[in-house]
């Protein structure tokens, strides 16, 4: 079961939950259905990293993987819903939301240099193709980038442009009957994505009252902003030193 008082109080998404029109007893039964399955779907995640590990043949910083924590689906399922209104997940329920929600599992290959990119872009190509492999693309890649950036891409990959920072090229492929996400980035789009997604932990209500006072808004996120840039810098060193 999950608690929703104690839900709300952790993610503050209450008042995006009424905003939404979803239902508490379809969230509870995606929660129950995905927690089910969790532990396979890890296994799954660990399998695709030990082969993407073992047929990559050139030099990448590292690959990891990682399956969705149950309560954050539940959290970005409200917020989509709530907040960005989006039409894709509105009608979604416990049978559809595998089908839906596409990031469940996810492998994440980090790379030095952002000119590496498109050595990983084209082996993903080679492995959607090659038919040794149980797992095909079910998306078009994209890259996620910034308005400003050099276009390092040319017509290689779809790209799509977004005023918040966030860097990424993300790969949607399907193993079996379940769908993984592949993210290619550098180390500091790494370090930028973790503080970015750790400062997004503001809850609606919050963003709502802050856009209302938009100087107060600015005197809270500057002190975090300075402490991440320390924060980002201390772990690219840390980084540097451990690959020797």
């Amino acid at each position: 079961m999950l608690d929703q008082e104690k839900f709300f109080n952790t993610y503050k998404v209450q008042e995006a939950f009424e905003d939404s029109g979803l239902s508490w007893d379809t969230l509870e039964k995606i929660y129950e259905d995905y927690t089910r399955r969790l532990p396979e779907m890890k296994k799954i995640a660990d399998r695709l990293q030990d082969e993407i590990s073992k047929v990559i043949d050139f030099h990448v910083h590292s690959i990891h993987n990682r399956c969705k924590d149950p309560e954050h689906l539940i959290e970005k399922i409200i917020r989509k819903v709530g907040v960005e209104k989006r039409q894709k997940y509105k009608n979604i329920n416990e049978r559809n939301y595998l089908r839906i929600v596409r990031d469940l599992m996810g492998i994440r290959i980090l790379i030095l240099s952002k000119e590496e990119w498109r050595t990983v872009h084209d082996f993903l190509l080679k492995v959607d193709e090659d038919s040794r492999y149980d797992m095909h693309m079910a998306e078009m890649p994209r890259a996620y980038i910034r308005y400003g950036d050099r276009d390092i891409f040319n017509y290689t990959i779809h790209k799509e442009y977004t005023d918040k920072g966030y860097r990424s090229q993300h790969y949607i492929f399907k193993y079996g009957n379940y769908y993984f996400e592949v993210q290619v980035r550098t180390i500091a789009e790494e370090v930028y994505a973790e503080f970015d997604h750790y400062f997004a932990q503001d809850s609606y209500s919050d963003l709502q009252r802050m856009s209302k006072e938009p100087h107060k808004r600015e005197q809270e996120q500057i002190p975090r902003a300075n402490d991440g840039v320390i924060d980002a810098q201390s772990y690219m060193n840390r980084m540097i030193l451990r690959k020797g």
